[in-house]
């Protein structure tokens, strides 16, 4: 069977990513932001597809938005999916930088793909999804990301030695657009 990474229409896209995230448990739900249908105009979405087109079925979806950030990655939790085919396309298509939860488990995949964390910000409580469960996930700081491809070498060894934080979600994005902006 071929694999393959086919584009999708809005509104199939968020369908496909609120089922996937729905299969998740709590805290990952609550790492997965899906916007409406909307919010993906004029950004490119995919799936990952398991097996070829006439059989085959889709295990992931994300997009990338003209800001060249990377949004609502999500996999069905039962799929085995190939995720240096997967980076490899978001690069490939334009994906520059993210903005997640910092879990250990969140920061080791993002950084064994290329992507250096360089800005974050303090837990709010207040934006914590309804359903978090502080004892089992903690209170991860949100972090913005960029591919190791837009920073210098010295930066790279700056921001992977410890944390830069930022006070508003502004201020991380400004940083993280400033920095892709140069190449």
């Amino acid at each position: 069977m071929k694999n393959q990474i086919i584009e999708l229409p809005a509104t199939t896209f968020t369908g496909l990513a609120t089922h996937f995230k729905d299969l998740h448990p709590e805290g990952i739900k609550g790492a997965v932001d899906v916007h409406s249908p909307d919010y993906y105009e004029g950004a490119k979405r995919f799936a990952y597809i398991a097996g070829d087109s006439d059989g085959g079925r889709v295990s992931a979806v994300w997009a990338i938005l003209s800001t060249g950030e990377m949004a609502t990655l999500v996999k069905n939790p039962g799929a085995v999916v190939p995720l240096d085919d997967v980076f490899g396309s978001i690069r490939q298509q334009g994906g520059k930088w993210l903005f997640a939860l910092s879990t250990d488990k969140l920061v080791e995949l993002y950084a064994s793909h290329g992507f250096v964390p360089v800005a974050w910000l303090q837990w709010d409580n207040a934006q914590a999804p309804a359903s978090w469960d502080y004892d089992k996930y903690g209170r991860p700081a949100p972090a913005f990301f960029v591919h190791r491809y837009y920073l210098t070498p010295a930066e790279c060894e700056t921001y992977e030695a410890g944390r830069h934080m930022v006070r508003t979600y502004d201020d991380g994005l400004n940083l993280v657009l400033k920095l892709v902006s140069r190449i």
